[in-house]
């Protein structure tokens, strides 16, 4: 926390005991997630895979999880049960900040694309009502047709008939 602090970040929440982040989960919208693979009560793993289970979509954000024990299992272990990064205790501070920086960035164009994602939702909610007006007008101009092809078919079946113009008719012809 002190490191965040230190680095310009205000609006940080900690839990000392494991069991507690749950809660915290539930009642806020992290933007990202720290997680120690040692804890007490629940270990790393074991939260990560508890907040997997409340996100049943996903977890919409990024873990971080740090250990005093990076060897490559074990960062390929925290990157195949979801972490999107695996920092090594002890850490540079700078490299530290940078990471949740990046973390913060993906998780912020995150948000942005689920934003322009419900816009776009909402756009397409009123499109069945143009699409039903699109319709309506097809159908309208189909009875035209139908209508127009029946008499030209009317007029077929009786050969000796002289057709009856139906508007102004122009032959093209002038009278001088």
């Amino acid at each position: 926390k002190t490191l965040l602090k230190a680095a310009g970040y205000t609006n940080i929440t900690t839990a000392i005991d494991s069991r507690q982040v749950l809660a915290h989960f539930v009642e806020e919208d992290p933007d990202i997630i720290i997680l120690d693979v040692l804890m007490p009560h629940l270990n790393g793993f074991q939260l990560l895979e508890l907040l997997q289970g409340c996100a049943p979509e996903g977890l919409s954000f990024p873990v971080l999880m740090m250990t005093a024990l990076p060897t490559p299992e074990m960062r390929h272990l925290a990157l195949v049960r979801g972490a999107v990064d695996l920092i090594g205790k002890p850490f540079a501070v700078e490299d530290f900040v940078l990471r949740v920086r990046n973390l913060l960035q993906i998780r912020l164009a995150f948000r942005d694309v689920q934003q322009q994602n419900q816009v776009l939702f909402e756009e397409l909610l009123h499109r069945p009502n143009e699409l039903s007006d699109y319709m309506l007008e097809l159908n309208e101009v189909k009875l035209k047709v139908i209508a127009i092809l029946e008499r030209a078919g009317e007029q077929r079946a009786e050969p000796n008939r002289t057709p009856t113009p139906r508007g102004p008719v122009n032959s093209g012809l002038s009278g001088r």
